[in-house]
């Protein structure tokens, strides 16, 4: 649940000796010394975790007496037990004390954020989430785009990067889908508060240097595209996406009530919590805080509101469950404890076949309209769980992620200060942002740092030299070694650009039965046909304009 490791935590969480995590020499360790008992090995072993002067009063113990591998790796895994035993302790505290919510009794934070919403905040809001499944859900779950990783340059240069403080807890703060979801024939846009299946025609590269309308090509991925797009969107992103120059048609819709303050109480007060704890210098409360209005986002299209929970035998509940929609939460011993969401309808129970008697659903050859996915023939079977939708509140979730695009459109297509790229919620600016922009509140941006050079091979793999003399390296599905150190080096990504393949391996462990396997596994990397073609463009143009990246661009060429 805490992103981070052991040892950060500790520190974080401020743990006293006898809690802290312990050091170990992992890398001396080898089958031939496994028994190892003599003089403490070398500084080399400990460096990563101590200093010199750390490193010699720990020595300073075994002057007399011989240092033992395995009495020392016994040691090693209590401390670590310890310390993971008053973090988790620690931390159960904190959240009860403040929330009254068991930790404990959820295995992520976004749980941990969705727990404390319908516990303290949601019982105080007078308006109604919907919980939707079947044929609705589906569809607005077409709508549900998430964020926009955008790649505009390959090759950047005195640049400035910015970051959205608490990006989607400020987009939560706009008005919700709430209530009942009904279907409409409404044409007019401005008439829709919900979610439009539409025509869209996207404005050309002289109207609009970077495209802002997410749309999902046949191999699953997330783009802008432009040209004419059909697909179901959140009502208010058509709106502001017209202001840019999209031609919206609106050819059904599926609309709600507008609910405000559905989590305004919720997110301005968790913010609220985490300033005053930065303030008085408390890390741990600053980032129990923080994670906790990050999350609730991740959870808001599985807001499951109706449930209740049932104590029946083992034998009923065999029973039982044919009938109602319901997770087993515990066992004792004969008797469990149910929670239930309610009855299946009866025809749809009577469809319910054994796994070994369920035929693939058959579907129609094509589908009713532009970007529809074809729809199953009347049959015996249910649907697959993807066409047929789960119970959520997808209205939800798929309002903020297009509230939070909406959030960046502007910084996209600033006349005399073109954006370079950026991910979900940040942006790369050619030049510094107005002050208006600049700020602290939620949703305002923060200067991160000026970018001395920028080599972008694709989406979440670029390679950044800042003005603070950090080199950044993100390598989605390289990520880091089994020491948490980048794998890929500067020059690996000019080697990308240049069209080479960049062939490394990468450790991973296995969790089987009778043990855990260790395997090195070869990756390799390189830039997709698309992002290739795009960077060629790129290149003629560098070259052509004679600009500032010339002699990156003539390096890579």
């Amino acid at each position: 649940m805490l992103p981070a490791g052991l040892d950060e935590l500790c520190k974080t969480f401020k743990a006293t000796a006898d809690n802290s995590k312990g050091v170990y020499p992992h890398g001396f360790v080898n089958k031939n010394n496994i028994r190892y008992k003599g003089p403490i090995p070398p500084y080399e072993y400990y460096k990563r975790w101590l200093k010199e002067d750390d490193y010699n009063k720990l020595a300073s113990r075994y002057v007399d007496k011989p240092w033992s591998m395995e009495d020392e790796c016994l040691r090693y895994l209590k401390k670590d037990l310890n310390s993971l035993l008053f973090i988790m302790d620690t931390f159960n505290r904190i959240v009860f004390e403040k929330f009254l919510v068991n930790a404990t009794k959820v295995s992520s934070y976004s749980a941990l954020s969705k727990k404390i919403y319908l516990t303290c905040y949601y019982p105080k809001i007078p308006e109604y989430i919907p919980v939707i499944s079947g044929y609705l859900e589906n569809e607005i779950r077409l709508g549900y785009y998430g964020g926009i990783v955008d790649v505009v340059d390959h090759i950047i240069t005195k640049a400035q990067r910015y970051d959205s403080n608490s990006h989607y807890p400020a987009a939560m703060l706009n008005d919700m889908p709430i209530g009942n979801p009904r279907l409409s024939d409404i044409k007019d846009l401005k008439k829709i508060f919900g979610f439009c299946y539409a025509k869209i025609t996207a404005p050309g590269e002289s109207e609009l240097r970077v495209p802002i309308l997410p749309s999902v090509d046949e191999n699953g991925e997330v783009h802008c595209p432009r040209g004419v797009i059909y697909g179901r969107y959140f009502s208010e992103e058509l709106k502001d996406v017209e202001r840019y120059g999209y031609k919206v048609e609106v050819i059904s819709s599926i609309i709600f009530d507008r609910g405000k303050n559905i989590f305004n109480p919720f997110v301005t007060d968790i913010f609220g919590f985490r300033c005053d704890a930065k303030a008085n210098g408390n890390d741990i409360l600053a980032l129990i805080y923080k994670l906790i209005l990050n999350s609730l986002y991740g959870k808001s299209g599985q807001l499951e509101i109706t449930y209740s929970f049932e104590w029946m035998s083992l034998k009923d509940y065999a029973f039982y469950e044919k009938k109602h929609d319901t997770d087993l939460v515990q066992r004792f011993g004969e008797m469990v404890l149910v929670r239930d969401h309610g009855l299946i309808d009866p025809e749809l129970a009577s469809y319910i076949a054994r796994p070994s008697e369920t035929p693939e659903p058959k579907t129609t050859s094509e589908s009713t309209e532009p970007g529809r996915p074809s729809m199953p023939e009347k049959s015996k079977t249910l649907p697959p769980r993807k066409m047929f939708g789960v119970k959520s509140s997808v209205s939800i979730a798929a309002a903020i992620t297009a509230y939070a695009r909406i959030m960046m459109n502007k910084y996209k297509n600033i006349d005399g200060n073109n954006y370079m790229g950026g991910d979900t919620d940040s942006a790369i600016m050619q030049h510094p942002l107005p002050d208006e922009y600049i700020g602290t509140g939620l949703g305002q941006m923060k200067y991160e740092f000026g970018i001395i050079l920028c080599l972008v091979a694709g989406k979440k793999l670029y390679c950044v030299m800042t003005d603070k003399g950090d080199i950044i390296i993100k390598a989605r599905g390289v990520g880091k070694n089994e020491f948490k150190e980048t794998i890929l080096e500067p020059k690996d990504f000019f080697g990308l650009m240049a069209g080479r393949t960049i062939e490394i391996t990468k450790m991973h462990f296995a969790m089987k039965k009778d043990g855990v396997y260790v395997k090195n596994e070869p990756i390799k990397v390189k830039m997709n046909a698309a992002a290739r073609e795009s960077l060629k463009k790129e290149i003629d143009n560098i070259l052509a304009s004679k600009s500032l990246k010339l002699r990156v661009a003539e390096y890579i060429t």
